[in-house]
């Protein structure tokens, strides 16, 4: 975990990244030590000037996190990858229309 870290701080100071989505949907288990780099990884994320955004999460995942003490309040936490892009899209200032609008 901490190569992804170091690698994601790298792509995140060498970049214009605002955000940084953390897609856990094929993540089945987890353990509290993960859970707890998770949480690491986006304090971090945060601290070289992008938001993290974790989506994907499902229950038993949380469960294991809550009953852990992991506590990802401070971070932004959507449903899915599509929720997480459309709240990117939007706080960057763009919206998304239809092709059919677009182009009239």
């Amino acid at each position: 975990m901490e190569a992804v870290t170091a690698k994601l701080t790298n792509m995140v100071e060498s970049s214009d990244s605002n955000f940084v989505i953390v897609d856990l949907s094929n993540v089945y288990a987890i353990d509290t030590s993960v859970a707890l780099q998770l949480v690491r990884l986006a304090d971090t994320i945060v601290l070289v000037g992008s938001s993290p955004i974790f989506c994907g999460l499902k229950g038993m995942i949380a469960r294991t996190m809550v009953n852990a003490g992991v506590d990802l309040g401070n971070h932004k936490i959507l449903r899915d990858l599509k929720s997480a892009m459309y709240f990117c899209i939007k706080q960057s200032g763009f919206n998304l229309v239809p092709i059919s609008e677009a182009i009239r």
